[in-house]
């Protein structure tokens, strides 16, 4: 299983960043979208290499040798899955007209610009819930792939046999454990993830105000952040218990990112920028 420290999230940004002034350099265009990659991206996936290495090592002793390749597989698993993540958020804004103007992959994960803000709380909710509809489904195939080829492990057969099934029920349950990661850490209700704008939207259709909404979607958020601040002092107190320590530093990176990200969304975009 992954520590909770090392899942990412992806979000929608409504203000576009300047990718040079964030270390990103453009990587590659798909369908007219370019990708921008920052160092803070690799850095990541760098620090998380030995962890899926470790992982590997211990889960697939005896059915790998050596865990470099499969790792390094992973991660370009976990990357393809927060682009895939941001395509389901473009291709429901693109319905509604809204184009986007880049998708960067940063230390927070992925994160889409679009053209706009939604034009209606219906649109907001429903360009939002796509991204972690899609890690959803996805959740369910790699379940049903990791259950099919537990049954096959069982099973029995052939040394090739044994060893393909296994290796597909360690792979199922890794991607099945990113995509569940990424859907829940994406619905928490705080800003700039996806659940602190379904959030927003909710008030929205509630108040028929959009500003009002955002005022009390960043309310929450902040004190979401406070809680959670309160919890990484509180586990960082059991100091002797490792999976508490890992709990605390989650809680304060949660913390740090959020209340970042809530002061850029409260102070507005930059002159020029669409809001």
């Amino acid at each position: 299983m992954i520590p909770p420290l090392l899942l990412e999230s992806s979000s929608l940004s409504l203000a576009r960043p300047n990718p040079a002034s964030a270390g990103h350099r453009r990587f590659v265009r798909i369908a007219g979208v370019p990708l921008y990659l920052g160092i803070d991206f690799l850095l990541f996936l760098l620090l998380l290499f030995p962890v899926f290495q470790q992982t590997y090592r211990e889960k697939l002793r005896f059915l790998v040798s050596d865990p470099t390749l499969l790792s390094l597989a992973s991660l370009l698993l976990l990357a393809l899955l927060l682009v895939l993540h941001e395509w389901a958020h473009i291709l429901t804004a693109r319905h509604y007209g809204n184009q986007a103007t880049a998708i960067h992959l940063n230390y927070f994960g992925a994160v889409a610009s679009l053209e706009r803000e939604a034009a209606s709380p219906q649109e907001e909710f429903l360009v939002t819930f796509a991204g972690p509809l899609l890690n959803i489904i996805l959740a369910l195939v790699c379940t049903f792939v990791h259950s099919w080829a537990g049954a096959m492990l069982r099973g029995g057969g052939s040394l090739l046999q044994v060893q393909g099934s296994g290796l597909l029920y360690e792979v199922s349950s890794l991607g099945g454990t990113i995509n569940w990661g990424l859907t829940i850490f994406n619905l928490l209700p705080f800003f700039p993830l996806d659940g602190g704008r379904l959030l927003r939207s909710a008030f929205w259709a509630l108040t028929g105000k959009k500003r009002i909404a955002t005022h009390l979607a960043f309310g929450f958020t902040a004190l979401g952040v406070l809680l959670f601040g309160f919890f990484a002092v509180h586990a960082y107190g059991r100091g002797h218990d490792s999976a508490g320590n890992r709990w605390a530093a989650f809680a304060v990176l949660l913390a740090v990112i959020v209340g970042g990200h809530l002061r850029r969304e409260w102070r507005g975009p930059a002159e020029g920028q669409p809001r």
